[in-house]
């Protein structure tokens, strides 16, 4: 029989690759919240420190998307916002009222509703002026608006309404303009005037209408469809024969030159800190909390600068497992407000835009979340995301890594709906949490 006591040479060859085998032979582990392993060389932190910071950038285009807003909102955590659409119209391809014995009956603007944000039990008024000078930039080929762009317009109201709109029955909202306004349109229409017999003296003519609300009797901010074929403005009337017929003319929108208007007033809340201008300000300088807001432009940046200290503990360390657990700032999601139901994280770096989007472990699809809400206690409402891969992409990258973590809504920033919320840092309860399970050798 072959010894290794007999043949010391294979003995110490051996010996050294059982060792290795043996230590590296670790136990199959769940991962949960359970800091009971049976592995002595697997350490769990419920808590790494993670530092928030919030990233709001200085303006972003609203044009050439799919959605109209209007209206004003006072938010107690976000302040004021207003917002109101500019719009060029479009001019019919046939014009029917030629040479025809018709009768005027109405000119107005109809508008589709989408969404809201605020309180809807409550009307708004709605306030339509004429522009007095074409949406155009400087360059004629860009066809970008920004939401804080605007165009002058006339201070005599074209038409006004008064209305509550009931989301998820109200199909459309009409508001009748200044029946002058119709009536030069529906003489030039029946004579064939040289004002409406092409798009570019039609735009000279009527150069768009500006859509707002009056800030005084307006509680929310409302979202208005807009598709390919959307109309903005209709022209009824009637053809006076034996029998009435009644008939409709509609102007679309023109879809290059319709952008939407934001300004927001930050006043006394914690973010009144930010500027004008791009800025990054920490969640120290923010009362704790960092903010996410798809209309205002606000972005929710993560860092995680301790990471490497873990290799100070041990020559060689692996991360097994890491969750970033998001809870929303109890009181700051109560009606009229909800929670996003949805929210993707994206990889980032100094320039603080989203860079690469944070996929789950097959790399197929986008994580969203996972949004519970407790229900019985609300206490532990959360968001939760798997990021064990972009934790070891730090751990990797070493010293001068520049990568971090931004949460987004999947619109990104918007006009067009609203994502709304409020985080705390960790040095309140409730804060933003980092669970981990390193291996350490």
């Amino acid at each position: 029989m072959f010894s290794l006591m007999k043949h010391p040479f294979y003995f110490f060859m051996v010996l050294p690759l059982m060792l290795i085998v043996s230590s590296c032979t670790k136990a199959d582990i769940s991962f949960s919240d359970n800091t009971n392993t049976s592995d002595p060389d697997i350490v769990y932190y419920d808590n790494f420190p993670v530092t928030l910071s919030t990233w709001k950038t200085d303006s972003f285009i609203t044009s050439g998307h799919s959605v109209m807003t209007a209206g004003y909102h006072r938010d107690p955590v976000f302040g004021n916002a207003e917002a109101a659409c500019y719009t060029e119209l479009s001019l019919p391809s046939e014009n029917p009222l030629q040479g025809q014995n018709v009768l005027f009956d109405s000119l107005v603007i109809v508008l589709e509703p989408k969404g809201y944000y605020g309180d809807t039990t409550l009307p708004a008024h709605f306030i339509v002026n004429k522009l007095t000078e074409r949406i155009r930039n400087t360059d004629d080929e860009n066809n970008n608006y920004y939401n804080t762009r605007s165009f002058g317009y006339e201070s005599q109201v074209a038409g006004e309404r008064s209305v509550v709109i009931r989301p998820g029955k109200d199909t459309a909202v009409t508001i009748r303009l200044q029946d002058v306004l119709g009536l030069d349109l529906f003489q030039k229409l029946k004579t064939n005037a040289p004002e409406i017999r092409d798009q570019s003296a039609f735009t000279r003519y009527l150069n768009g209408f500006r859509i707002g609300v009056d800030t005084n009797l307006t509680r929310t901010l409302y979202y208005f469809n807009i598709t390919s074929d959307s109309l903005i403005m209709r022209l009824c009337y009637r053809l006076n024969g034996t029998v009435y017929q009644e008939k409709t003319l509609d102007f679309r929108i023109n879809p290059l030159k319709q952008f939407n208007y934001m300004k927001f007033g930050l006043g006394s809340t914690a973010l009144s800190v930010f500027s004008q201008k791009k800025e990054l300000k920490e969640s120290s300088s923010t009362a704790h909390h960092s903010f996410l807001h798809s209309n205002l432009g606000t972005y929710i940046k993560m860092n995680f600068p301790t990471l490497l200290s873990l290799k100070e503990l041990h020559p060689y360390i692996r991360i097994l497992k890491a969750e970033l657990v998001i809870r929303p700032t109890p009181g700051t999601y109560s009606y009229p407000y909800h929670l996003p139901s949805a929210l993707n994280i994206y990889t980032t770096d100094e320039s603080n835009y989203p860079v690469a989007i944070v996929t789950d472990g097959t790399g197929q699809s986008a994580l969203n979340g996972n949004l519970y809400i407790d229900k019985l206690y609300g206490t532990d409402t959360r968001y939760s995301y798997e990021v064990t891969s972009f934790i070891k992409k730090i751990i990797s990258e070493g010293v001068f890594s520049k990568s971090a973590l931004l949460l987004v809504p999947p619109s990104l920033i918007s006009e067009g709906s609203l994502d709304r919320l409020v985080i705390n840092d960790q040095d309140l309860n409730n804060g933003i949490q980092l669970k981990l399970y390193v291996l350490g050798l």
